[in-house]
Formats: C-alpha cells, structure tokens, sequence
C-alpha cells in the first residue's frame, strides 16, 4: 500500500500554475496573481477601478462571470492556512484587500 500524495503546492490555472500562497511567499504570489488577474481581465476588479455595474447594465452578466472566477482563482491560490483569512468575503476586492492588510510585509522579516 503506498502513502497518499501530498496535495499540490499550486493551483493549476489556464496560464499556468500558480505557487499556493503562504505566511512567507506574498509578494512573489501577488506579482503572479497580478498577471493572472490581468490575463483574467479582472485585476481592475479586485482593485476597485472596475465595480459592480447596476443589474440593468449590459456588462453586468460578464462582470458577474468575470467576478467568480476572480473569487474562485484567489481562493484556490491560497494554502489552507490562509484560506480561512478569505472566509465569509464576498467580494474579490475584499478577498484582495485582507490579503494585501494581513500579509504583505509578513515575509520580510524574521519572527
């Protein structure tokens, strides 16, 4: 009987794979998720500069689309051990922004 394998260390994405995002490694993981949002056309939405447009928009159905998959993409891109930092976050601006409050200087330094 063989031993399970241990779970990825990276989410599989259609650019590629992107490192799990841990305590020591956000600002390589931020740089990557830039591009993959970008690529995603969705880093103007976690950033804010793109919001929700109203319900009667014609873009609201793709801007909804384009938002869960941003949701799903960050959340997927995260070990568990910084998932439950995303937990009850709806927004892919928020998820982003928790991330950005509580990790960015976190692998700068030792302790």
């Amino acid at each position: 009987m063989s031993a399970p394998e241990p779970a990825p260390a990276f989410n599989k994405t259609e650019w590629g794979n992107i490192p799990l995002l841990t305590y020591l490694d956000y600002e390589p993981w931020e740089e990557t998720m830039t591009l993959v949002l970008g690529a995603m056309d969705a880093y103007y939405i976690v950033t804010g500069e793109e919001p929700e447009p109203p319900q009667i928009n014609i873009y609201y159905h793709d801007w909804k689309i384009r938002a869960a998959k941003t949701k799903t993409t960050i959340h997927l891109s995260c070990s568990p051990a910084i998932q439950f930092l995303l937990e009850g976050l709806r927004s892919p601006g928020a998820m982003w922004t928790t991330l950005l409050a509580r990790l960015e200087n976190t692998g700068t330094h030792i302790g």
